[in-house]
């Protein structure tokens, strides 16, 4: 399946939009990172009932997926704050070979 070249590109490679959507992604992923460890007094209930076990499985399976959300919106963030100073390097550069050449035209 191709990729439909008629619509724009959405990325916007603005350096104070990329950090604040670094400082989001970080935000989220502190909100989420206590999610992924129950409390114990919780394990110790869940363990009582009947079938305790299979919820412990499944308390496990989604705390883990959660822990993984959690890392991977740091690392969003981590790579978003990355582009931030890569975008304004290219900036400065290009800014700087643009005046170069100006100068050089004169």
């Amino acid at each position: 399946m191709g990729e439909d070249l008629s619509m724009p590109p959405t990325v916007q490679l603005d350096p104070d939009r990329l950090r604040a959507h670094a400082v989001r992604a970080a935000e989220l992923a502190d909100v989420l990172r206590p999610q992924s460890t129950p409390n114990s007094q919780a394990l110790l209930a869940c363990r009582q009932p009947p079938g305790g076990e299979a919820f412990l499985a499944e308390l496990d399976r989604l705390t883990t997926t959660v822990r993984r959300a959690a890392d991977e919106l740091a690392n969003l963030a981590r790579a978003l704050r990355s582009a931030a100073v890569e975008v304004e390097t290219v900036d400065r550069d290009l800014g700087r070979d643009i005046s170069l050449a100006e100068q050089g035209l004169s």
